[in-house]
């Protein structure tokens, strides 16, 4: 497959606003930075980005672009159980490695709390489309919002270079925690 010039530039350029989030807030990275990081100049910038915040929605647009573009090719919850299946979670997570870099550093400190907002609309359309329901109310709004908060805690798990857990044990948890409840994965996880 060859890649042309152009494609090349923007992956180095986006891996750049990647890295100098490691030890900056998105907020007081500059054009400067990036461009000083990906060792083009600031006009090569500007061809692709009108500005920073143009290059960071477009690297958050692809993640959320996989994310579901997955969900929309793979059955997500077991029919007529309405929980998730572990091999589709395991499905999920392997799909989604390849951007565990890039979800790492969006959900991170100096990430952007934007993106976070993006998946958690992500996820609560997903919510209402899987129970089946059109209307919502406090107790429904409460359990959506517990679940965002769940999956947005085991991406920033996940995707930490401190942790090593496997994916048919990250998917282990999360089915259990979903069809046992909490008190039993606790059970589960100290057995193992």
């Amino acid at each position: 497959m060859n890649i042309d010039k152009a494609t090349i530039t923007k992956r180095k350029i986006k891996r750049a606003l990647l890295d100098c989030m490691e030890g900056k807030k998105f907020d007081l990275i500059t054009v400067n930075d990036i461009v000083t990081k990906a060792s083009v100049n600031r006009s090569t910038f500007y061809r692709y980005y009108d500005d920073k915040y143009a290059l960071l929605d477009e690297i958050e647009l692809t993640v959320i672009k996989h994310i579901n573009q997955y969900r929309d090719s793979n059955a997500i919850y077991i029919e007529g159980k309405g929980y998730i299946n572990s091999q589709n979670i395991i499905s999920m997570l392997r799909h989604l490695k390849k951007f565990d870099f890039i979800i790492n550093r969006l959900l991170s400190f100096n990430g952007d709390q934007l993106f976070e907002v993006r998946l958690r609309n992500q996820l609560s359309q997903q919510f209402y489309k899987s129970i089946k329901v059109t209307t919502s109310n406090e107790k429904l709004e409460l359990i959506k919002d517990f679940l965002g908060h769940i999956v947005i805690g085991t991406f920033r798990y996940w995707t930490s270079k401190d942790e090593n857990m496997s994916e048919e044990d990250l998917s282990q948890v999360i089915e259990d925690l979903l069809t046992s409840g909490f008190m039993k994965a606790v059970e589960n996880a100290q057995e193992n």
